[in-house]
């Protein structure tokens, strides 16, 4: 069809109309097949949407199908080979966005599914427990923002949409891990360090729980120090690594070694917001 629009132009451009070739007939027939089997297949995903009588978020894969697809078709027959050429039969019967069960358009299921999205995430905050970690408390903050302000807007609709929102407001202030917290968690951590002999030399590992610390954002760096007292003369930190585990490939063989480590806890800007002192760390101790 486009190529017939281009020649009739040509001809036009040249005064042989005479030459034009008919846009009407087998061509605009041939049209109308394809736009009527893309109608069909669109109504094969609304057939599968509505397979149960209603719809969920299992059949959010459908919909989205079906959006694409719509959007497609529009694009092509409403606003697209429509405009080709105003004069032509096939312009004269311009098509429109087809229609479904009921006479629902495709954003009609795009926005059911955006609702049951909205109604999901406020079962969220209502779920969520009084004791909800920083953690917990995030991934539905995420949920909530992945609405959009159109969600937002959605959700305080709803009955008690206001007081959700408000309660994961409170829920984040409470959960919130500040430096402060960050500073009381480490102050008491149970620090062991544990060694083992390998080929290479002897592998120390610092055993602590630091795993809140992560979960909120925040790194974790070991100071691994080694002296040959089990008290004294550390010195300074032979290595400092991100990872708990230090591997000692130097020193005088036949001497026992005594190895401790400190954790260094820095902010998401690489501040350090807390330093744990050497004493806190049980040693480990290995003949070299």
């Amino acid at each position: 069809y486009r190529d017939v629009v281009d020649y009739n132009d040509y001809c036009d451009m040249l005064g042989y109309t005479s030459a034009k070739i008919a846009t009407n007939g087998l061509l605009k027939g041939y049209v109308d097949d394809v736009a009527a089997l893309e109608v069909k297949a669109m109504k094969k995903l609304v057939t599968a949407i509505e397979k149960d009588g209603e719809i969920t978020l299992a059949d959010r894969e459908n919909v989205e199908a079906l959006v694409a697809a719509n959007k497609a078709y529009v694009a092509l027959y409403v606003d697209d080979l429509a405009k080709l050429e105003t004069a032509s039969p096939l312009a004269n019967a311009t098509k429109t966005e087809p229609t479904f069960t009921a006479g629902h358009k495709a954003s009609y299921y795009e926005n059911e599914i955006f609702k049951l999205d909205v109604k999901a995430a406020a079962k969220l905050i209502r779920e969520l427990p009084v004791n909800a970690d920083a953690a917990k408390v995030a991934e539905v903050r995420a949920a909530v923002e992945a609405l959009g302000f159109d969600g937002i807007c959605e959700m305080l609709n709803l009955v008690d949409g206001s007081q959700l929102l408000t309660k994961l407001n409170k829920f984040e202030q409470d959960a919130e891990f500040t430096a402060e917290d960050a500073k009381a968690y480490v102050q008491d951590l149970s620090i062991k360090a544990r060694s083992t002999k390998t080929s290479k030399g002897v592998k120390v590992t610092i055993k602590a729980d630091v795993q809140e610390l992560l979960d909120n954002g925040y790194t974790v760096e070991y100071k691994f120090y080694r002296s040959t007292k089990s008290n004294k003369n550390f010195g300074t930190a032979k290595v400092t690594k991100t990872e708990n585990t230090y591997l000692n490939t130097s020193g005088k063989k036949g001497t026992k070694y005594y190895y401790k480590a400190k954790l260094v806890v820095k902010n998401a800007e690489g501040e350090v917001v807390a330093t744990t002192p050497l004493t806190q760390c049980l040693y480990a101790t290995r003949t070299f």
